[in-house]
């Protein structure tokens, strides 16, 4: 991330800025993933339905995106702001602690759907909100010309994320994608 602080007055180093964008691109890869809960739901839920003795149901799993997407979209001025103030490095960083704690702690907690969807929903996506600005603004001071490629490029990167993890996810022996799962054995 040394690449993502803006040039030096009189001094172009554009492989640094290249770099940004490269970095910006792969934090939003690792930002889309939150687009990845419809092929991870069917699993989920089949666990919490047998873990809560049917109480909860797959219509459940529509609070985890909007869990998603409420906490990133009250933290992305957050990061913003944070950028702003005390650099691209610390609000990246900040972004990533809460966006893997949510993502590993998630996983203690599938006892409680609620604390599920606070962490995998809403953390997740407080971290992932919070990273979401900070590489474009970076890539924009490098680059001021091009702020529409820039920007494209590197959301590129968040709408891909769910298109490579997806494949990563639903690969055997992870997850049989093209079969029913075998732990989803109600009816409604």
């Amino acid at each position: 991330l040394k690449a993502c602080l803006a040039p030096p007055v009189g001094e172009r180093k554009t492989w640094r800025g290249v770099l940004c964008v490269i970095g910006g691109i792969l934090i939003h890869l690792s930002c889309g993933t939150l687009y990845c809960w419809g092929n991870i739901a069917p699993y989920a839920m089949s666990y919490f339905y047998n873990a809560t003795n049917g109480t909860i149901h797959e219509a459940a799993s529509a609070f985890i995106p909007s869990a998603n997407y409420l906490g990133m979209s009250m933290f992305m001025f957050f990061g913003g702001v944070l950028e702003r103030k005390v650099g691209p490095r610390f609000a990246v960083s900040v972004g990533a602690v809460l966006f893997l704690t949510g993502v590993f702690v998630s996983a203690v907690a599938v006892k409680s759907y609620p604390a599920f969807v606070a962490l995998y929903g809403y953390l997740f996506g407080a971290g992932a909100g919070t990273m979401y600005a900070t590489p474009i603004g970076c890539a924009i001071r490098w680059f001021p010309k091009r702020k529409g490629l820039l920007t494209g490029l590197i959301t590129f990167g968040f709408g891909s994320g769910a298109l490579i993890f997806d494949q990563v996810w639903c690969t055997p022996p992870l997850l049989p994608c093209n079969f029913l799962h075998a732990a989803h054995t109600h009816t409604h």
